[in-house]
């Protein structure tokens, strides 16, 4: 790939993880009450931050989608908040150690009030478990940057999100 890259001239602008697609993530692989989930999705992190290191990819895109509760009595919103962050912060420490000079971006759930940005261009992948989940970690830009701001993420991390959603913010 890289070879091929280099003879086309083109660079590899982002690479993502798939941290939602497979049933193990159903509930969530940031904030999964299970431990195998949260190990499984840390290590398909660092896999890929691997592989894009290799690719010399300019950016790594995590996109926490399936992170989130559909009854507050059913889930405990501290501790799931503190694995997420954990997550996030283990990452960026990852990158920094094997010195990566990528942008880390995440991207807030996008499939909210009627919009369907779930599949991000793809019509094949089908959701199974929490895609009408009512509440959403980062449902929107601004619950993203205040997520990173409060838990010190603000310098690692950026906000990606497609073309002309929540356009309102570049007029604040």
């Amino acid at each position: 790939i890289n070879e091929l890259a280099q003879k086309c001239q083109v660079k590899l602008l982002w690479i993502a993880p798939d941290l939602h697609s497979h049933p193990r993530y159903a509930c969530g692989a940031f904030t999964s009450n299970e431990a195998t989930s949260f190990v499984q999705a840390a290590t398909q992190i660092k896999r890929c931050l691997e592989v894009s290191q290799r690719l010399n990819a300019e950016c790594f895109l995590l996109w926490p989608y399936r992170e989130g509760y559909d009854a507050i009595f059913q889930t405990d919103v501290a501790r799931e908040i503190k694995l997420f962050a954990k997550l996030l912060k283990i990452t960026a420490e990852y990158k920094d150690r094997i010195n990566y000079r990528c942008q880390l971006l995440i991207m807030p759930y996008h499939g909210s009030f009627g919009r369907n940005y779930s599949s991000f261009g793809s019509s094949s992948w089908q959701p199974s478990c929490r895609e009408d989940m009512l509440n959403r970690y980062m449902w929107d830009m601004t619950s993203c940057l205040y997520f990173l701001k409060h838990h010190s993420l603000e310098r690692f991390y950026k906000v990606c999100t497609p073309p002309g959603h929540h356009m309102y913010m570049a007029n604040v």
